[in-house]
């Protein structure tokens, strides 16, 4: 994981691989942890190191978390977007499944990052956007 402060509001950089280390409870506690220190922040999610498609059970634990903080946080959300680098149809198909269950609590742009210089030169567009 690394983090990059913008502006005033930290953008979280998250990189998912299958080599064990960080969890979906690192991630959750870290989400917790800006929300309780009422923090605007985004995300980055960057997929690209994954070699295996997440669990069912990993696709159910991300969905129950979000509708976690539905209840736990009914008026103010402090995620103010989340960008998903994907490159892998796979976990495509795992966020379809994802939203399918559950809303996302900000913005969600999902992008195919198969070319990489496009992200780093700002030259690439959603390939699908999910609205709360």
């Amino acid at each position: 994981m690394m983090i990059h402060e913008e502006s005033s509001e930290p953008v979280i950089h998250i990189h998912f691989h299958n080599q064990g280390g960080y969890t979906l409870d690192d991630l959750f506690h870290l989400w917790i942890t800006y929300y309780e220190s009422k923090t605007h922040f985004s995300f980055v999610f960057h997929t690209k190191d994954i070699t295996e498609s997440p669990s069912l059970w990993q696709v159910c634990k991300m969905a129950m978390f979000m509708y976690s903080l539905t209840l736990r946080y009914p008026i103010h959300h402090y995620l103010r977007k989340s960008e998903i680098m994907i490159t892998d149809k796979g976990i495509r198909r795992m966020l379809d499944w994802i939203f399918a269950i559950q809303s996302p609590v900000a913005p969600v742009y999902i992008y195919d990052t198969h070319n990489y210089t496009d992200i780093i030169d700002n030259n690439v567009t959603p390939i699908h956007i999910v609205l709360p």
